[in-house]
């Protein structure tokens, strides 16, 4: 069990080193990936649109999408059938019952896509791991391989465009 902890803490403190420089970025310089994408332009505004109407009780239609329509359908190429963005939307409604939350500001779910993007890197460098275990057998060079694997300029591509990836 307790080596087990180790590798957690162990793949997200790789996965905060991986995403160092956008961390840098985004503290110092205030900016959050770079240039005009759909990560920005478009998903965004989806995930505080489908949070605003999930967390008031409309799930499925709403008079505010176009000139109103199912949104669920609609958007479920992108977020409304996303395990990993249902999930954090119920993680970031049970803490707003606790702590004041801006969900309806933009740079909060700017934040929490950089927040999401670390787990889900942590989660792919654990499953790498597992994997690369079980066919390597050899603990380091397991370790190595998901590092690389995770924190590489394709993984942060589909992250940035496209964050329900």
């Amino acid at each position: 069990m307790r080596r087990k902890l180790l590798y957690i803490i162990l793949f997200i403190s790789l996965a905060l080193i991986g995403h160092s420089y956008i961390l840098y970025r985004f503290i110092v310089n205030g900016v959050l990936f770079t240039g005009p994408n759909d990560g920005m332009e478009q998903m965004v505004p989806i995930q505080m649109f489908l949070y605003e109407n999930w967390s008031n009780g409309n799930w499925f239609y709403s008079s505010k999408f176009g000139l109103g329509g199912d949104f669920f359908t609609d958007l479920s190429y992108y977020f409304s059938t996303n395990i990993i963005f249902i999930l954090n939307t119920l993680v970031v409604a049970l803490i707003k019952l606790v702590i004041p939350l801006q969900t309806e500001s933009v740079m909060f779910w700017i934040t929490n896509d950089l927040i999401v993007s670390i787990l889900k890197s942590s989660l792919a460098m654990l499953a790498t791991f597992l994997f690369m275990k079980y066919i390597a057998l050899n603990r380091n060079i397991a370790v190595l391989t998901a590092f690389v694997f995770v924190i590489s300029p394709l993984y942060f591509r589909f992250t940035v465009y496209w964050p329900f990836f």
